[in-house]
């Protein structure tokens, strides 16, 4: 099952020149940047209301962001009690 991730802020003036990836990585570090950049590709971000679909557009502050995506939830791995052959040992 997904879980559904939205959020909002605005580009502060100190990240002005920065590409939207980097910007949105600093404030919202609970995320990756390759996971915002995936999201910007795949059309779930909107600046000043308009869909973004390019990770390197420069911010110049004050724009209002949306962010409205999921994340897939990972496969969880449980590990097996099984019979191995061994075949050298150190004593």
């Amino acid at each position: 099952m997904a879980q559904r991730v939205q959020l909002t802020a605005t580009v502060s003036e100190n990240q002005l020149g920065q590409r939207l990836d980097q910007a949105l990585a600093e404030m919202f570090p609970d995320y990756s940047r390759s996971r915002i950049k995936e999201w910007i590709l795949d059309q779930r971000v909107l600046v000043n209301g308009k869909v973004c679909d390019k990770p390197k557009e420069k911010v110049l502050g004050g724009e209002q962001v949306a962010i409205n995506a999921e994340i897939e939830e990972e496969a969880r791995f449980e590990p097996q009690d099984i019979p191995l052959d061994i075949v050298y040992e150190d004593e």
